[in-house]
């Protein structure tokens, strides 16, 4: 356990006030800079493609994926 002079500093550490600040006391413009025009969903997206096997997944990967490079 430890002493009693410890425990004293440690409970005045904690009841110090704390001091609350406003922007504009510190000289800070807190207005806002953007304007939202419009908010909307993303576009849905297409149905996938199942493949028969690997091979076929490679042939369909390496002929009709132009959206992957």
């Amino acid at each position: 356990m430890r002493p009693l002079r410890y425990l004293a500093q440690h409970h005045e550490g904690q009841e110090k006030a704390t001091r609350h600040l406003h922007p504009a006391d510190l000289g800070v413009d807190v207005a806002p800079r953007i304007k939202t025009l419009k908010v909307e969903d993303p576009p849905k997206r297409s149905a996938g493609i199942k493949v028969a096997d690997v091979a076929a997944l490679v042939d369909k990967l390496k002929n009709e994926a132009s959206d992957l490079t």
